[in-house]
């Protein structure tokens, strides 16, 4: 910078002077301000800080003579500004920011009950700002590995997850989940049978079974029966599928109750006389006989010879069954036949004959006894 005089002299020795002031401008500064980095398929705007005429180069034959610039692919851009005949330039390196995510599910075939767990894995150039997940049905989680417990049906569907990078670039990707039904099973089954029963089994829900029980038992009946041989506690357990895999158990017991031991003690009368029958080993009973004889409790009368049948029942309400046999005899009509004798001499014998029955006894004067005829 400064002034510059010149001086001029002509062959007769003449002179002249003159002056020029010589101003040195800088060189423009120029800076591109704007994102080096863009999504895939999107756009950034580079802009000029200098003022002058411009003249942008890029990939692909890329011309501008704009301050800004719109750009759509990753390369090196470079401006020239010119001002006042001052030239200066500037360049930008733009480059796509990759993202990309992946979304899977631990398994995507559940039953209702069971926990979904889901994972994304995202990368990106600019690295991953954040992750978003929705199934439509109002579900959502800003977690990298979200879960869902105790799934119903109404969780079955697409799960997408998005990822955005520090770029503000997104990516999504998706996740099918069915979510089959579980059969809730019930068992039908008596609590308490007495021994000689049969135990029915049932159970309501799925499509294929198993049991198993006590003793070995197993099946695949949807409502199976058993007749157990001893008195005790039997457990039996059913596994329950669905057509699509989904299982579940149910539980059930039953006591098999021993059966009473009843004893009925009869006996033998004479003809107008009544017995009293006799019973053990229940706790109540009912009695049948000869002509509709019908009788309950454990000393009714009897009257008529026959077979008597009592039923006992304890207090689990099992039964056994005994009889009594009643003997009816015809009461002993004796007539006696004594020899006629005037007299009678001091150690003399008198014949004395008796029938009607079976077997005798005598008694006499001074503990007189003796058997059958005399």
């Amino acid at each position: 910078n400064g002034l510059y005089i010149v001086t001029g002299t002509t062959s007769l020795g003449c002179t002249a002077q003159d002056t020029v002031r010589l101003v040195v401008k800088d060189n423009p500064s120029v800076q591109i301000s704007g994102d080096s980095l863009m999504c895939a398929g999107g756009k950034v705007v580079l802009k000029v800080n200098a003022i002058g005429t411009y003249a942008w180069t890029g990939p692909n034959d890329f011309s501008s003579t704009s301050d800004s610039a719109v750009v759509t692919q990753a390369g090196v851009y470079s401006v020239s500004v010119t001002n006042k005949g001052c030239v200066a330039t500037g360049t930008k390196k733009v480059s796509v920011d990759s993202i990309s995510v992946t979304a899977t599910a631990m398994k995507q075939a559940l039953c209702t009950g069971d926990t979904l767990r889901l994972s994304a894995l995202a990368k990106a150039v600019s690295g991953v700002n954040s992750v978003s997940w929705t199934n439509g049905k109002g579900f959502t989680s800003t977690e990298l590995s979200p879960t869902v417990a105790n799934v119903s049906l109404n969780e079955s569907g697409i799960y997408t997850v998005t990822a955005v990078s520090k770029a503000g670039c997104t990516a999504t990707a998706n996740v099918e989940v069915v979510v089959n039904r579980t059969p809730v099973p019930v068992i039908t089954a008596p609590t308490k049978i007495c021994l000689g029963d049969s135990i029915h089994l049932s159970v309501n829900d799925g499509k294929v079974w198993s049991w198993a029980g006590s003793n070995g038992f197993v099946s695949e009946l949807q409502n199976p029966s058993l007749k157990p041989t001893q008195a005790g506690t039997y457990t039996y357990t059913v596994t329950v599928a669905e057509a699509e895999g989904c299982t579940a158990t149910a539980k059930t017991t039953v006591i098999v109750n021993p059966l009473p031991v009843v004893e009925a003690t009869g006996g033998v009368i004479y003809i107008g006389d009544t017995l009293t029958l006799q019973v053990t080993g229940a706790s109540t009973y009912t009695w049948t006989g000869p002509k509709g004889y019908t009788a309950t409790g454990a000393t009714p009368k009897a009257w008529r010879g026959g077979i008597y049948t009592v039923i006992g029942t304890d207090s689990n309400g099992c039964k056994a069954v005994d009889t009594a046999v009643v003997t009816v005899r015809p009461r002993i009509s004796c007539k006696l036949t004594v020899d006629s004798l005037v007299e009678v001499c001091k150690e003399g014998t008198v014949t004395v004959q008796v029938s009607g029955a079976e077997n005798y006894v005598w008694t006499g004067p001074n503990n007189f006894t003796a058997t059958g005829d005399i």
